[in-house]
């Protein structure tokens, strides 16, 4: 089931049974009426001649009241789809932010204990009189360290650029 599918379906479940009750009512209110204009226009000719004589003179009227309805339904159509996008962009949002607290870096690239114990680690074996200059030169990526501390630092690289070592 895809996002789209899955935040339509949870809408439709949070509108109250009353209110879906009204709606089919007031569709099926709809529909018998057209069904009744149409069965009083087939077999009333006076109902015929009325209509037909209202309709030639306010065709000006008719046809803008049928272009406004059209684009009110178009507006609609715009807001429905806007906010189906709002609300899979939340779901999706919300997921993200699931898995960002399940344990993961902002960066999605280690899991938080992970990276915590590399951290220790490092601070573990390197020490000031330490004679792995090479391993913290390596570890510092060509930064040098202040005078006094042999700590090497951690930094994040981009691995589309190229290495400046």
């Amino acid at each position: 089931m895809t996002t789209d599918q899955s935040s339509s379906s949870y809408i439709y479940k949070e509108v109250p049974l009353y209110a879906k009750t009204l709606i089919i009512v007031q569709t099926l209110v709809i529909l018998f009426f057209s069904f009744w204009f149409y069965q009083e226009y087939t077999y009333n000719a006076f109902f015929q001649s009325w209509l037909n004589g209202y309709i030639q003179t306010n065709q000006l009227f008719l046809l803008t009241m049928f272009s406004g309805l059209t684009f009110a339904g178009v507006a609609v159509g715009v807001v429905v789809r806007s906010h189906h996008a709002k609300a899979s962009l939340a779901i999706a949002s919300a997921l993200k932010d699931t898995s960002d607290s399940l344990d993961t870096t902002r960066t999605g690239n280690l899991p938080v204990g992970t990276e915590q114990h590399l951290i220790d680690m490092i601070r573990r074996n390197a020490t000031p009189g330490s004679s792995s200059n090479q391993t913290q030169a390596q570890a510092t990526s060509g930064t040098n360290p202040p005078s006094g501390q042999g700590m090497p630092t951690l930094q994040r690289r981009d691995p589309n650029q190229p290495n400046t070592q």
